[in-house]
């Protein structure tokens, strides 16, 4: 399950039920993001034949994600696409999945006292 919060170009993401019955939570944050797109984990089964996204939470996309996609039609984060240092990251839970486009690494660590 995912959480966020939004202030100026920061994104904060709280994921929490990494494992079952665990109440252990992750925070990622990005200091400064482009675009987030947020979906359930079955609408992205061409991600999941690849088997790239079997051990992980957060993995960089280098090629052929979101941005490339809408990058092939016109109009479309034409204007994020153009940011210098701009990066793709994936974050992939057995619930949703968020991708973030950023010019930023996001900085991800334990998170604690979190709010229900």
């Amino acid at each position: 399950m995912f959480a966020f919060r939004l202030s100026g170009a920061k994104l904060e993401l709280e994921v929490r039920g990494i494992h079952p019955g665990s109440e252990a939570a992750i925070r990622i944050t990005f200091s400064h993001y482009l675009a987030f797109f947020a979906t359930d984990e079955g609408d992205l089964t061409r991600y999941w034949g690849s088997d790239q996204f079997k051990d992980g939470l957060v993995y960089e996309i280098l090629e052929g994600g979101l941005l490339w996609q809408e990058s092939q039609l016109p109009g479309l984060l034409a204007v994020t696409a153009a940011q210098p240092g701009v990066r793709e990251w994936f974050i992939s839970t057995s619930g949703e999945c968020i991708t973030v486009i950023s010019t930023t690494e996001p900085l991800v660590c334990l998170a604690k006292n979190l709010e229900p």
